[in-house]
């Protein structure tokens, strides 16, 4: 009769036996995230280097295309004109191009559009790092990112009264705001090298 009472008691301590104890339960939820920091890519490097680095890089999110039924329209082949600091923003030119393709007539029609957006640089440094200190030995990556592009100006005729300056900065913002982003991780990691931790 005793028999059962002590195989319920085995299986008790060998069930206890792998539970963690509070405390290394709790430690082990902890999840240690990395240190984000933003500022002014101007902060870093030079409006000239920033420039050379952005002009290199541009073209790679490009072309970009919305259709609306049987309208399209494609923004193209972006250059970059200036680079101004402090407080980095580029002012660029790119083609466009708008074609119908239902409907009479159907036609394309193609001109220029201008554009500027400031950039942010968001650093990334591992899990641990100092807030008051980061340094170059601990900085895992950094991009600087077009945030809020406003246009300046369009050139294109023959197109419907909807295709203007509005319609255009809510497609770009949605094609490129925060999703452009350029890789400074040598420039900031010179940088921080150079000058030392950032604060």
């Amino acid at each position: 009769m005793k028999r059962p009472v002590i195989v319920a008691f085995s299986l008790l301590a060998s069930v206890n036996s792998f539970a963690l104890p509070p405390e290394d339960a709790r430690q082990a939820a902890v999840v240690r995230l990395p240190i984000v920091r933003r500022i002014d890519p101007c902060t870093i490097a030079s409006a000239d280097a920033l420039k050379t680095l952005l002009a290199a890089g541009i073209g790679g999110y490009f072309p970009i295309s919305q259709q609306n039924g049987g309208d399209h329209v494609k923004i193209d082949k972006p250059d970059i004109r200036t680079v101004t600091c402090p407080n980095l923003r580029i002012e660029a030119k790119a083609g466009i191009k708008y074609w119908v393709t239902r409907g009479f007539p159907q036609y394309s029609t193609s001109g220029e559009i201008r554009f500027t957006s400031p950039l942010i640089a968001v650093l990334q440094f591992a899990p641990g790092s100092l807030p008051g200190g980061l340094e170059a030995s601990e900085l895992q990556s950094a991009r600087a990112c077009l945030t809020n592009i406003q246009v300046t100006s369009l050139d294109l005729h023959n197109v419907p009264n909807w295709l203007d300056n509005g319609y255009l900065k809510d497609m770009l913002n949605k094609k490129l705001a925060d999703t452009a982003c350029f890789d400074v991780t040598t420039l900031v990691r010179a940088y921080l090298t150079t000058k030392g931790p950032l604060q």
